[in-house]
């Protein structure tokens, strides 16, 4: 039953990235009463939109999660690990540009982050009140 392999597929990745549901819901915009339901195997038609959401964070693909196919980046810390070597072999010029992109990359996702956090301070804000 596929709605079953979805939920599956969500609770393995939200395990082996050690998120709890509500931290997933955090990260991901979706409520944690709906990331139960889909971990349950208790959503009859299964969101294109939520799947995508909540693929973010898992690393993974919505394709991944609905399907079983397509992209799965848990890997990603490997490959970056290897790229990081292929690039000290790089001309002077080539690696300054890369960490040029690196320096972006991680001022987007720290403002990124910041933001996260002060939606979470809201929204506990909000259920406590």
């Amino acid at each position: 039953m596929i709605q079953k392999e979805i939920g599956e597929r969500i609770k393995s990745k939200r395990d082996a990235r050690g998120f709890s549901q509500p931290q997933l819901a955090i990260k991901s915009g979706v409520h944690k009463s709906v990331i139960s339901q889909y971990e349950k195997g208790a959503v009859k038609d299964p969101s294109v939109i939520i799947l995508n959401k909540l693929a973010n964070p898992l690393r993974v693909s919505g394709s991944w999660l609905c399907f079983g196919s397509g992209i799965d980046h848990s890997k990603d810390d490997e490959l970056l690990t290897d790229y990081f070597k292929k690039c000290k072999v790089l001309p002077t010029k080539e690696k300054r540009f890369i960490l040029e992109v690196l320096k972006r990359v991680v001022a987007l996702n720290n403002v990124s982050n910041a933001i996260n956090q002060v939606n979470a301070d809201e929204a506990q804000d909000y259920s406590m009140s």
